[in-house]
């Protein structure tokens, strides 16, 4: 809930529960799960760039294969990237290793070069969906 603390709840709490405010806000209608899922899109061969129609944020997917050199797209804001399968690094003013599970921080405007090592790296970069 980036943009606000308003709550609603229905049980399983202390707090103050509200059945009725819920039931009147959920839309109890089905629909086949491949209707709800978000489709994005292509910015360039290694990155897909999925941009919910909210201004909190927007993730892009970058796929890389083995032994390329990538350079990530420059962003207008401050941006968190996460590593979530392969290896490789970043030469900037110190070598950074890339492997599952660390997570970096890029300032806007910077552009970063990665090099992929032995396995495809895939990773996700988080920023203000502007």
């Amino acid at each position: 809930m980036a943009c606000s603390d308003n709550v609603v709840r229905a049980g399983l709490t202390p707090k103050y529960i509200d059945v009725k405010t819920l039931c009147r806000l959920l839309n109890f209608n089905g629909a086949p799960a491949e209707s709800k899922l978000f489709c994005g899109v292509k910015e360039n061969s290694y990155t897909t760039l999925f941009r919910p129609p909210v201004p909190d944020f927007a993730v892009a997917c970058i796929k890389v294969p083995v032994d390329e050199i990538y350079e990530l797209l420059k962003r207008d804001v401050a941006s968190i990237i996460i590593i979530i399968h392969g290896q490789g690094k970043i030469n900037a003013s110190q070598e950074l290793i890339l492997s599952p599970g660390k997570v970096f921080m890029i300032p806007a405007n910077v552009i970063i070069q990665i090099q992929v090592g032995f396995e495809p790296l895939e990773l996700y970069q988080a920023f203000v969906n502007l």
